[in-house]
């Protein structure tokens, strides 16, 4: 059955062929990538000669030899690098270095002084995945000014660039498509100068893949925080298609990909049926007309059944987040695990027999929580049962879906509103008993 894993490993499968060349035919007839390595060889050495760039301290070419393994001629001297390569490609594809093929930098320095609240949009590795989805939002800006400065003395990334994430989540990568102006973090994102006319997307479909993500990780292994630096990139070894072989590529994963989102959309109108039929569900239990209601003992304010903690001890300090590490960063939204953290202190403990409830001050969304956890801000309580004798924490989670207050002013909601709302609330039998139920029936609505 299909689910949102299931579309990962899909769409891995289907990046997996394209970078082997197994995705589309080989046309026989395609220039080979030698020519393409040939054009940007002689390219770079005019650079070089009109002091455009800098010239290489290692110039690298890779080819296979006689006896059918691969070997590097790096300033001269030759060596194999069998052990290197991951796997098999096309006779008209080549191995290349990353710096072969693009000049690889970073930003300038800007200091936290310099950020404005408007201005020339800055980005930070974490906006980079963001900007892919299309669902950025600016948060940090620097002035005009400072920019045209910037883009006089050393330039900025232009159209077809490619910025790559270097710490955290690194290798996330973002294609420029437009001169709209933007600058980016240095240390936390590398820009791959795109001066030889490669296809940016040939690129990120090899970043998009496992293999470099696997790549990047044991490169990285031994450090505290997963940092790609411009040395590795420099270093990192990559296929490339002949130019005709790369559009063909571009095109049918293009085609496959709008088709399997296509279907992780149904997944998706499957799911919100699912958690609406879910609120329907528990509404029925806890509505006034309720089978049930003849258990219900006397009102009592939510604030007195579940009690709150601020959770300013347990917000992350680093949002550079990495999939590596142990303890997951939470919000109550839909996003829920807004990644993982490898901060040792202010961990909020929470197990099965520990559960607590997290709650959006300004969105009223609520999630149940039974593991350890810390927190991306301060909007948000942690709530806990006053009286595990008396209360169930899942019992009164189902209860708090069951409960609309309408959203419409900024304000924190838990002490204003939801304190003290006075709600009927069952004996503690009968609310073992309908948390039970409720468990089972949405188990089974879970594998529909």
């Amino acid at each position: 059955m299909y689910n949102e894993k299931t579309i990962e490993k899909l769409k891995q499968r289907v990046l997996d062929l394209a970078i082997r060349g197994k995705l589309v035919p080989q046309d026989p007839n395609d220039e080979p990538a030698s020519v393409l390595i040939e054009k940007i060889r002689k390219e770079k050495e005019k650079l070089i000669k009109e002091g455009k760039i800098k010239k290489p301290k290692e110039d690298s070419f890779i080819f296979k030899g006689s006896d059918n393994c691969y070997y590097e001629n790096v300033n001269g001297k030759v060596k194999c690098i069998q052990d290197e390569i991951p796997f098999e490609i096309p006779r008209s594809w080549m191995w290349v270095r990353l710096g072969n093929i693009f000049e690889i930098g970073s930003s300038k320095r800007v200091h936290k002084s310099d950020w404005k609240k408007v201005g020339i949009p800055f980005y930070r590795a974490r906006d980079i995945e963001l900007l892919n989805k299309g669902i950025f939002k600016s948060e940090l800006y620097i002035g005009q000014s400072f920019y045209d400065d910037i883009k006089n003395k050393y330039g900025v990334p232009k159209i077809n660039d490619l910025l790559i994430t270097a710490v955290g989540t690194i290798g996330k990568t973002l294609v420029v498509e437009n001169n709209n102006p933007f600058y980016y973090k240095d240390g936390n994102i590398i820009c791959l100068h795109n001066l030889y006319s490669i296809n940016p997307y040939w690129i990120k479909i090899i970043f998009d893949s496992n293999y470099i993500y696997n790549a990047l990780h044991t490169s990285s292994k031994g450090t505290t925080v997963d940092t790609y630096t411009i040395i590795h990139s420099n270093k990192t070894l990559i296929p490339l298609a002949p130019c005709n072989n790369q559009i063909n590529i571009i095109n049918k994963y293009n085609e496959i990909i709008s088709i399997i989102n296509v279907l992780n959309d149904e997944i998706c109108n499957i799911k919100t049926i699912k958690e609406k039929t879910k609120l329907r569900i528990l509404d029925v239990i806890f509505n006034k007309s309720s089978s049930y209601k003849s258990y219900y003992e006397n009102n009592l304010n939510l604030g007195e059944i579940l009690e709150y903690e601020q959770p300013a001890p347990y917000i992350v300090k680093n949002t550079d987040y990495n999939d590596s590490f142990d303890t997951p960063v939470l919000t109550p939204g839909k996003t829920f695990i807004l990644g993982y953290t490898n901060e040792k202190d202010g961990i909020y403990k929470a197990d099965k027999g520990n559960k607590v409830i997290i709650f959006d001050d300004f969105t009223t969304a609520s999630r149940l929580v039974d593991f350890n956890f810390k927190v991306k801000s301060s909007a948000m309580k942690i709530l806990h049962i006053s009286d595990k004798t008396k209360f169930d924490i899942d019992y009164m989670y189902y209860l708090l879906q069951t409960i609309n207050i309408i959203v419409d002013t900024h304000k924190r909601f838990w002490i204003s509103e939801y304190a003290s709302l006075k709600v009927k609330i069952h004996t503690f039998d009968e609310q073992v008993k309908i948390k039970k139920r409720i468990k089972s029936i949405f188990e089974i609505i879970d594998k529909l």
